[in-house]
């Protein structure tokens, strides 16, 4: 008993080790926050590590299923060297803005 105890409260330091530092592999990684031009002219925010990518995955229909009713045209805006935690808050701030400010961020 024991042993497997031992074994148990082991694998359970491991587990939570290995979390710990996936973790802050991910933080050191740069984020990039964009925004992509749909052919209907509509606008989609996203997040990602690697754009090009997340594009290419879009394109194949292998992204998001926002660009199923409409194919993604270009990437019109991006902002990197975020975090993931900061990369996310960037885009519900930006999922938040009217249409207009998100032109207003895109073209300033």
């Amino acid at each position: 008993m024991r042993t497997l105890a031992g074994a148990l409260l082991f694998n359970r330091k491991f587990i939570y080790y290995s979390t710990v530092m996936a973790k802050k592999k991910s933080e050191l990684r740069s984020w990039h926050l964009y925004i992509i031009q749909a052919q209907d002219g509509t606008l989609y925010t996203g997040i990602t590590t690697d754009i090009d990518r997340r594009f290419e995955q879009h394109l194949s229909g292998k992204g998001a299923k926002y660009f199923r009713k409409s194919l993604p045209e270009k990437v019109i805006y991006c902002e990197s060297g975020l975090t993931r935690g900061e990369a996310l808050k960037r885009e519900a701030t930006i999922k938040k803005m009217s249409r207009e400010q998100k032109k207003e961020l895109i073209f300033s």
